[in-house]
């Protein structure tokens, strides 16, 4: 997910922190200066929160899209995500879900996530992934249970 402002502002601060207790010294000196446009609209419309938004959702589909490929694989014994939140040790990963204080970018709610993340997960298995309005709509439905019993009495429920 590209960095909220906010976050990139509090790293910068870390670094000159950690910079000037160390034997070299980080030079920060010089104008900084962000220009978006002539007219700042970009500030006032916050085009870059919005991007930033917008790219930390795309990251979640794209987590739902693999979670949900890694369920529907037969005999899958489980998987592993790494990182779930921004890195900056060596180096900076802006990576995660989560800012690098562990806290949300605000774009998933665990609720939202627990949908097909979970013990007990939906999923559809589609004989193609892009349609048009002519094609027909082909899908059987399964249910991936990694829980500690069987599913007894399952009853479909509709949001």
């Amino acid at each position: 997910m590209f960095p909220p402002w906010l976050a990139v502002t509090l790293l910068l601060l870390i670094v000159f922190c950690r910079s000037s207790f160390a034997t070299e010294s980080v030079s920060l000196a010089g104008q900084w200066q962000f220009a978006l446009d002539r007219k700042d609209a970009g500030i006032s419309e916050q085009w870059f929160t919005q991007f930033a938004f917008a790219s930390g959702k795309f990251q979640l589909a794209c987590y739902k899209e693999e979670i949900e490929a890694n369920l529907r694989t037969p005999g899958l014994a489980g998987f592993q995500l790494l990182e779930w939140h921004d890195y900056v040790g060596q180096g900076t990963a802006l990576v995660g879900l989560l800012d690098t204080f562990w806290e949300s970018k605000g774009c998933a709610t665990p609720d939202e996530f627990k949908k097909f993340c979970n013990t007990v997960v939906p999923l559809a298995r589609l004989t193609r992934r892009v349609l048009t309005t002519a094609d027909k709509f082909d899908a059987s439905v399964e249910v991936a249970n990694y829980g500690a019993t069987p599913l007894t009495n399952a009853i479909p429920q509709t949001p």
